[in-house]
């Protein structure tokens, strides 16, 4: 069994979306894209075009199914966990800087957090039934102050 304050700690000390637009991460397995506007309203340069047409977005809204695992039913104390650690994320997300995520006359500030609420329940999901570690690198992105937005084949593309 896993630790959720771990995970409610760090949250504290992270500064979630801090890191957007930098190219600090050196791993095969991120694809990182400079800014909103190239992301989600402009196509990337021509050698990443082809590319980009097989991104499958990452869910940012509680209907959505996870794309990594088939639903499982929930247990009163995974439901709890996954609660508490919503609860968390929306709490540290709530003075975020919005103009982050405005690009006239869309905001996807919104969007921005529903998806990193999604990815933390569905972290505790993960964890508690041990399916795999698909969310876990997802989450650790989140914690070094990206913003995941998709995936390509075995690759995750960030902000």
């Amino acid at each position: 069994m896993f630790d959720i304050n771990d995970d409610l700690r760090k949250i504290e000390n992270t500064n979630f979306f801090s890191k957007m637009g930098i190219n600090n991460i050196d791993d095969d397995r991120v694809i990182l894209i400079e800014n909103l506007g190239k992301a989600f309203l402009s196509h990337p340069d021509e050698d990443f075009q082809e590319k980009f047409n097989k991104l499958r977005w990452l869910p940012s809204s509680i209907s959505q199914e996870d794309p990594f695992y088939k639903k499982q039913k929930n247990t009163s104390e995974l439901l709890n966990l996954r609660k508490c650690i919503n609860k968390k994320i929306l709490n540290a997300t709530r003075d975020m800087n919005k103009e982050l995520f405005i690009i006239p006359p869309h905001d996807f500030s919104l969007a921005a957090r529903d998806s990193i609420c999604f990815c933390f329940r569905q972290l505790m999901t993960e964890r508690y039934l041990q399916l795999g570690q698909k969310w876990e690198f997802i989450a650790e992105l989140y914690y070094l102050g990206h913003y995941p937005i998709g995936y390509i084949d075995n690759k995750i593309v960030a902000i």
